[in-house]
Parts: C-alpha cells; structure tokens; sequence
C-alpha cells in the first residue's frame, strides 16, 4: 500500500495522501490487535477459540490484499482501468480527440474507488474487533501495580487539600493517594501498547523481545499519549445506554475554572478510534458515550468511610460505588428487644440470636440528610449525596489524565454539534 502511495504521487496528491492514510490506518489496526505479532499477544492467539472472526478477518485480508494488487498493477500500467477495457477497440481507433486526459482521469477514478474499498475493508477489521474478548479490569489494575510513580502522591494530596480544604486528613490522602494510582495505571496502559507495537515498522513478526518501536504513522492519525493500542475495541454507544454521566465535573481546580473531560476526538464520529488514555480501540461517537469511557478508565470513586476495610479500592461507576456504601456502612438495626445489652442481661439463651439481629437490619432512609465527608455541605437524600461527593471525586479524578493538546471546544465544530445535538434530545425527553 506504500508502494502504491509512492508511485502515485506525481499523479494526484490528494490520491496519494488517501492511500498514505490508509496504510497508516492499517497499521494501527495490525499494532491493536499484534498481527505482526507471534506468541501470546498475537492476533492467532486471540482467535484461537474463535474460528468464525478468525474466518472473517482472514476474508477481510484476502480482499484486502486483492484490492491492493490491483492497484499496484493499475500504478504500474500493467492493467488497464475497467473504462479502458469496457471501449470498443473500433472507437478508440477513430476518437475525434487525441487527448490523454480522459483516460488518465479513468485511471484516475479506479484508484479512487479502489481506495474507497480499501477504507471500507479497514472500517470492518476495526469494527470485528468488537467482538473480540476484553481483558479483566481487575487484571490490568493489578498489572498497574509494577509501575511505581509514588513520587506523585505528596504532589497529589496536596492538590486534593487545595481543591478541599475541610477534607479531613485521612480522606485527603486517601483521595491523593488514588489519584496516583490512577497515574500508573495509565502510564502502565501507554507502555503496554508501545511494547505492542514493537516490530510493526520492520514487516516481520515480532515476540515479546523486539525493541522497534513503530514511528511512520502521520501525525494525524496518532494519539497524543500513546502509539499503538491493543485489542479490544469496546463499543462505547452501546454501553452508554446505562448509567447516566456528566461532561461538566464539578467545581473548579482553578478559580474561575471549570474541569472538563477533553472532547471527542475528531476522527471519532464515523469510525473507531484508539482512546489517547487507556489505548483500547473503542467506539464512541457521542460525547455522552465518550465520558463514560474515560471515566471508566479512570475508576473515579472510592469509599470515603473512615472505618471502611477495602479503602483502595476503586469503582468505575456511581452505582457500584454506592452499592458497597449502602451494604457495607449505611446500615441501621431495628433491634427487636430494643438494645443489644438488654439481649445479653434478659434473653441470654435466645435462640438464633444471629438471624434475629440480621432480620432486624434496614437501609437508611432514600430521604436522610448527610453530611458531605469532603466539604461539610448538607445534602438532601441519597440521590442528592451521590450527585454531590460524586461531583468531587470525578473531579478529583480528571486530575489523573496526561495532559493533551489543548483545543478548545470552538475549535471542534463536530464536538460541538454532537454536544448540541444530545442536549436538544434531552430538552425533548
């Protein structure tokens, strides 16, 4: 596909720079998913249970590999275009015109639609990554854990103090100190993928010990903090459907200020993308769609009781966290003898003491009033209290994310009218 891209370039710019695009795009799809790859990281390896996508992609490389032959032979004169040979020879040899033109701009036209069948070939390898199997979130976390940027948890802590200044001590380092967890698991991601890529840019397959990085890809068609990716292209708009997320979070970092999760990218509303954070190939073509994913990778919540027992852990969604909340510490108990020590003194040899306590066991009141742990405020309801705490620590968790190129939302007209779009929907909803 290189070759054709070269050899074209004297003819049509526009052309040549379609087909560069193409092969870069290939070459994000083969980095994603190690089909330059042997061993286990190895897209043979993937499919080795799954004979069907396995006999897709092999069709989609067969076309794929005819379409480019084609075109290697049309840039090259050894075919002739399907417009040249669908003339009779008679008129051809008695043309009022002499001009070469037309043809060149038949030939013209065949690369173009063999061009446009080479991106539909791409758009269906990315889109079969769908189904392919998405590791354990467990899994990469854990893996996260050889990463060591402790460094940036003084750094961190800080920033959760200055953002929350009546945070009591133990929540703010708790806080700071998820933030950088946060940190090394995407620093993990990006090292994974680029350790991924390793091979591609020399043609052969490549294990686990080769150290060339792949470079050529325009930089148009990179991520601003990762390479390549790897499998599995996740589709976003399908999970959107959901729990709801906001685009806005929280108060501001900066006075003034309001921090916001970076818009969509471009490239992201007609075909998938591979995520600048965690390096998943994904499909996303709203903003709804894309903040979901971003807060998914950075798991934004984590328990604020200070007696809780599992205070690292994190949680992807609002409803997981508050499900362990409400399990594990908003509990109250109707004792059905009235106290605990009036069962020791008057009903000693009650039996099954255990159950009746565990029978006697309510969830606290949807409309109870609490007190933020984080800034004192009081809030109204559970729903109310998972709105506000939620708000801090997804905003606390944007924190996390390596800075990209900043472009303002203006300056995205397709990010703005999808953000437009979505919000007419919700106003007729």
């Amino acid at each position: 596909m290189a070759s054709i891209a070269d050899h074209d370039q004297n003819d049509t710019h526009a052309l040549s720079k379609t087909f560069q695009d193409q092969f870069a795009r290939f070459k994000i799809w083969a980095g994603n998913i190690g089909a330059h790859r042997t061993g286990r990281s190895s897209l043979d390896y993937r499919l080795r249970d799954a004979s069907h996508l396995r006999g897709q992609t092999i069709r989609l490389l067969e076309n794929l590999t005819k379409l480019i032959e084609e075109a290697s032979s049309i840039c090259l004169g050894k075919e002739a275009t399907w417009d040249q040979e669908a003339q009779d020879p008679f008129d051809l040899q008695f043309s009022d015109s002499d001009d070469e033109f037309p043809l060149q701009s038949d030939r013209r036209t065949e690369l173009s639609q063999i061009s446009d069948n080479v991106a539909d070939m791409l758009d269906c390898l990315f889109r079969l990554a769908v189904s392919t199997r998405n590791p354990a979130p467990h899994d990469r976390f854990k893996r996260a854990n050889r990463v060591d940027l402790s460094h940036f948890e003084q750094f961190d802590i800080a920033h959760v103090r200055e953002v929350l200044a009546r945070a009591p001590t133990v929540l703010a380092e708790r806080l700071g100190k998820a933030i950088t967890r946060r940190r090394e698991y995407l620093e993990y991601r990006k090292a994974h993928h680029q350790r991924l890529a390793r091979g591609l840019e020399d043609g052969q397959a490549a294990d686990d010990t080769v150290s060339t990085v792949a470079s050529s890809i325009p930089q148009n068609l990179r991520t601003p903090t990762v390479e390549l990716a790897k499998l599995p292209v996740i589709d976003e708009d399908r999970a959107s459907d959901g729990e709801g997320t906001e685009t806005t979070v929280g108060s501001s970092l900066v006075s003034g200020e309001r921090s916001r999760i970076p818009p969509l990218p471009t490239d992201a509303y007609d075909r998938p993308f591979v995520c600048p954070f965690c390096g998943d190939m994904i499909s996303a073509t709203t903003t709804r769609a894309w903040t979901k994913h971003v807060l998914a990778d950075l798991h934004p919540y984590i328990c604020l009781a200070p007696d809780c027992q599992t205070p690292s852990d994190r949680y992807k969604g609002r409803r997981e966290w508050m499900r362990h909340v409400l399990s594990d510490h908003w509990k109250l108990w109707n004792c059905a003898f009235g106290c605990k020590s009036h069962i020791m003194a008057a009903h000693p040899n009650a039996p099954d003491l255990a159950s009746s306590v565990d029978g006697s066991e309510i969830s606290k009141p949807r409309d109870a009033t609490s007190q933020c742990p984080l800034c004192q405020e009081q809030v109204i309801s559970i729903k109310g209290y998972v709105r506000h705490v939620g708000r801090h620590q997804k905003e606390l968790a944007l924190f996390a994310l390596p800075r990209l190129d900043e472009h303002d939302d203006n300056d995205n007209p397709n990010a703005q009218q999808a953000e437009n779009r979505e919000i007419q929907m919700t106003s007729m909803r």
